[in-house]
């Protein structure tokens, strides 16, 4: 990798909300699971923008866009919750009554993981959040993406190192 940084980050904007959705998609596509959670790529970008939509602009998340310098578009994203007092303690309520729940849980429908992934997924990063997150502040990084064409240039590590400065 060359030492002169090629990129910067900036905060995501709600006219960045299509490039973001395409970015997601493409990155997922490489994924060999892409089938279990999408009948098509373009299913998967309409639920992203659905979803950049409703938080883009909330103050309990922040996206951040890495932005190449010699084209001027977003190349890779990063979103963190960084939910309030009212939020930790919805959370909490919610994720003790999913534990107490999971014994009588049938189906995979009854977890909130990536559809086809075994519920022990989604119960393993339950009792680990329950013990790290529990009524405390915290932050949570629940995307974060690369164009395919741009990964290896340090701008998922610029995501990941901007994420830990909010956390601390």
């Amino acid at each position: 990798m060359d030492d002169a940084v090629t990129f910067e980050l900036a905060p995501a904007q709600h006219e960045d909300i299509p490039r973001l959705a395409d970015i997601y998609a493409w990155a997922l596509l490489l994924d060999p699971t892409f089938g279990f959670s999408y009948a098509s790529e373009a299913e998967c970008k309409m639920r992203m923008i659905v979803i950049l939509e409703g938080r883009i602009g909330d103050p309990t998340w922040q996206h951040i866009k890495v932005v190449d310098k010699s084209t001027g578009m977003p190349t890779a994203w990063a979103g963190w919750n960084t939910p309030n007092d009212a939020q930790i303690r919805e959370y909490d309520e919610s994720a003790a009554a999913r534990n107490r729940n999971l014994e009588e849980a049938t189906s995979e429908d009854d977890f909130d993981s990536l559809p086809g992934a075994p519920p022990s997924i989604q119960e393993t990063t339950d009792r680990w959040l329950a013990k790290w997150t529990v009524g405390k502040r915290h932050i949570l990084c629940k995307a974060l993406f690369t164009d395919p064409s741009f990964q290896c240039q340090g701008m998922g590590s610029a995501l990941i190192e901007y994420g830990n400065r909010i956390a601390n």
